[in-house]
């Protein structure tokens, strides 16, 4: 539910399969928020609202990959997420609101 309170303290496990967590219009209950990944052979794709930051510093990635796609993502926003934990054969993938194709307005 994209109105759904997102609390401070998430754990997202996962066993073979892909997780799409769109975040881009829920409501944060602080300024911090912290996503333990427990994530075995699949990959998430987190979608963070503009001016959102996000950290990857403690994700343990085993065989895979950990990356932040935006091009400019702020270094200190509102909120700021926090990825902890650990992914094997998998990507962490951060980037931000879908915006609408050019021919499609």
């Amino acid at each position: 539910d994209a109105d759904a309170m997102i609390r401070a303290h998430r754990a997202l496990v996962r066993r073979m399969g892909s997780v799409e967590l769109d975040l881009t219009a829920a409501r944060f209950a602080g300024p911090v928020v912290v996503i333990e990944l427990d994530i075995i052979r699949g990959s998430l794709d987190l979608r963070l609202p503009d001016g959102a930051s996000a950290s990857i510093d403690d994700v343990t990635v085993y065989a895979g990959s950990a990356r932040e796609r935006r091009k400019e993502p702020p270094a200190e926003g509102n909120p700021h997420v926090v990825l902890t934990g650990k992914v094997v054969l998998g990507s962490v993938n951060i980037r931000g609101p879908r915006r609408p194709l050019p021919w499609r307005r």
